[in-house]
């Protein structure tokens, strides 16, 4: 499942990225930029903006709340897709991110994160270097205290 943000939704768009998914986004694209990738990708357009989605027309989806975590757990509800923190795309740039070795990237990793980490992956593009640590903790409870508030309702 392949999606575009509009300018409002960069967040979400992060977001998206960490659990995996292929999420195009700008924050200086202009609505017929967003529309045209839309349409010609086959990508869902994810929108706050009424005009835009009814002009996306089966590509549309209207993103109803402005909270991060209600547009999660909508989005997991109204794709029927799976939110879970993945990390296999970059999500600064969305580039499929690919394993690399601890030598070929020694010199960009903090002393201490070679101490516990085993595996490392870069970003092809932005050349930004990942790993598990706290972060992936942390992204995994903000998720999960998402979908609960999503259930409290």
């Amino acid at each position: 499942m392949k999606f575009i943000a509009d300018t409002m939704l960069g967040r979400l768009a992060r977001w998206l990225r960490i659990c995996g998914y292929d999420v195009v986004y700008s924050n200086t694209a202009t609505d017929d930029e967003i529309l045209r990738i839309a349409l010609k990708e086959k990508r869902y357009l994810l929108t706050r903006d009424n005009l835009l989605y009814w002009r996306a027309g089966k590509w549309g989806a209207l993103v109803p709340s402005s909270d991060i975590k209600e547009q999660l757990t909508w989005v997991e509800q109204h794709f029927s897709c799976k939110l879970e923190v993945k990390y296999t795309r970059c999500p600064v740039c969305n580039e499929q991110v690919v394993p690399v070795k601890l030598e070929d990237v020694e010199e960009k990793i903090p002393p201490k994160v070679k101490q516990f980490a085993k595996e490392f992956w870069m970003c092809p593009k932005c050349k930004r270097i990942y790993w598990e640590g706290s972060h992936r903790q942390k992204a995994e409870l903000f998720l999960k205290k998402a979908k609960n508030k999503e259930k409290k309702k």
